[in-house]
């Protein structure tokens, strides 16, 4: 009798071990044809945004009030540092600089 627990509890890991395995799903699998560490082209999750086409609270992360430098950094804007934006110079970017900025952009002639 003691030996059939055993058997039976071993049974119940066993399966319960089959039933926790996850697939990964479809959408993360990449294509046959890709190779391992390429980002697909055109693609708005992996290409970083031009300059002048992010939201101020996206790219806020602590919702300070502010972009930081780090904030700045992982927004990935191309041609664009945080110096040519902070016009007052105080090491980060408040939300008039950065429409400031962004009007600029859209306008260079402004």
């Amino acid at each position: 009798m003691n030996r059939l627990s055993y058997v039976i509890a071993a049974l119940g890991l066993a399966a319960g071990a089959v039933f926790a395995q996850t697939q990964q799903p479809t959408s993360q699998i990449p294509p046959s044809d890709s190779k391992p560490g390429a980002r697909p082209a055109n693609n708005p999750a992996t290409t970083p945004p031009p300059a002048g086409s992010m939201e101020f609270g996206k790219v806020d992360k602590n919702s300070d009030g502010s972009i930081n430098q780090s904030e700045f950094d992982g927004a990935g804007m191309q041609g664009t540092t945080l110096a040519q934006v902070d016009m007052n110079k105080d090491g980060k970017i408040s939300n008039d600089e950065w429409s400031s900025h962004q009007a600029k952009t859209k306008n260079p002639n402004r």
